[in-house]
């Protein structure tokens, strides 16, 4: 949970993106990949990490993979 918590309280610049990014592609844990993806669906390059996470091998992550691309603003 101290993980959960920790990307909650990221400051948003490119360090902290790479950092999520890196979460979303190979965090062991499912629930980590999920914070960050939605944590990352918020920024400029979001369709990509969508996009990416969509094979998530975890369904809660995937499938939120897919409603964020539902939801992206054009």
């Amino acid at each position: 949970e101290a993980a959960l918590a920790a990307l909650e309280n990221l400051p948003d610049t490119a360090a902290d993106e790479e950092l999520l990014s890196n979460l979303v592609l190979s965090d062991p844990v499912p629930e980590l990949r999920l914070n960050a993806l939605e944590l990352l669906a918020e920024t400029d390059r979001a369709l990509a990490f969508l996009q990416q996470a969509l094979s998530d091998p975890d369904p809660r992550v995937s499938k939120a993979a897919s409603t964020l691309l539902r939801n992206l603003k054009p």
